[in-house]
């Protein structure tokens, strides 16, 4: 890695003539890169061409042309390290905004690069197992540390990238040391809070639809789905991001195939995501008219109905029959900001 601090412009002219022209490496990583290797082929070959024409260079105002072009190399390596840290995140490099990079940036790009590129261990007495956001200037990366037995390493991972087996749900109060077999492994991405798909710059709503279908269908894990479902439409209430609630939909229609889900939860998690881009139709308010006969008994359910028929005075008639654990249940689920008055 590069220590000196190097020259922001660099002065290059022709010789025996007032020809001269000034490369100042900025910008994206990309046109750093470029700046770089353009003042490094410079220094080295001390001259350019344009087209037939070969023009001698020189490069001024400095002494040590040997040092500054290792210094020059070193930068370069550093920057294309950057690069291969991002590609690791499936992140674009360019978004970087190299400029606002601090110290403590630098020390957890530094971090990345030991784990992912030098296959150096992280020390386990500073980071326990777990999420974790790095932070990099502008852009914000979601990791899982973790000990990788076949390198005898702690390593720092692509969160987004985890191998199918790594994630597991253990269903509650049951002894898995002595009913291994209820174990189930799940999609990583269903352990996704709201803070974690919004904040991550390397979590993708397609890439979560893609691996969430990639494991079977079961009450446990299908429940989980539904969860992650929810906070994918909390996502795009606090985003605006529309293909969080493109690809839960995608979900949805993958649980249906399951049936581990009730049809009418599918259906009225649909409906809100739909209610989310357009007003609803003839029969799918027809639906919901069948459904609140269905469900007379569940005021849950109907508050739920209620909300998407805009019915204001029959939601708070029916939310007020909730007990307080219903409700305090009730409000945080994404339906419940859908309500356009929730005064009571």
């Amino acid at each position: 890695m590069y220590r000196s601090k190097l020259p922001k412009v660099y002065r290059f002219k022709i010789p025996l003539t007032a020809v001269y022209f000034n490369v100042s490496p900025k910008g994206t990583i990309e046109e750093r890169i470029k700046d770089y290797e353009f003042s490094l082929n410079l220094i080295k070959e001390k001259e350019f061409s344009i087209g037939a024409n070969t023009f001698p260079m020189m490069a001024q105002g400095i002494k040590d042309q040997e040092s500054k072009q290792m210094e020059l190399e070193a930068r370069l390596k550093y920057l294309n390290y950057v690069v291969a840290v991002f590609k690791y995140f499936n992140v674009d490099h360019n978004k970087l905004d190299y400029d606002s990079l601090e110290e403590k940036d630098k020390l957890n790009l530094k971090g990345l690069m030991n784990s992912i590129i030098f296959k150096k261990s992280i020390d386990k007495q500073k980071q326990i197992p777990g999420k974790y956001f790095v932070k990099i200037g502008n852009l914000t990366l979601l990791g899982l540390i973790y000990k990788k037995f076949d390198e005898d390493r702690i390593v720092i991972d692509n969160y987004a990238n985890l191998k199918k087996g790594m994630y597991r749900i253990y269903p509650p109060g049951i002894d898995v040391r002595k009913n291994p077999e209820k174990i189930m492994h799940a999609s990583p991405f269903v352990g996704l809070n709201d803070e974690e798909m919004i904040t991550a710059d390397n979590i993708y709503p397609e890439d979560i639809y893609n691996d969430v279908i990639n494991y079977p269908h079961s009450d446990d894990y299908d429940t989980s789905v539904s969860n992650l479902c929810l906070r994918m439409i909390k996502v795009f209430d606090g985003t605006k991001r529309l293909e969080y609630l493109e690809n839960a939909v995608k979900i949805l229609k993958w649980q249906e195939e399951g049936k581990f889900i009730a049809d009418h939860l599918i259906k009225l998690n649909r409906l809100q995501i739909v209610k989310r881009m357009r007003s609803l139709n003839s029969s799918e308010i027809e639906y919901l008219i069948e459904l609140k006969i269905k469900f007379i008994d569940n005021y849950f359910v109907l508050c739920g109905i209620y909300i998407l028929l805009e019915d204001q005075e029959k939601f708070k008639e029916y939310f007020s029959k909730l007990t307080e654990e219903q409700k305090a249940e009730f409000i945080e689920y994404p339906i419940y900001n859908l309500v356009k008055d929730k005064k009571d």
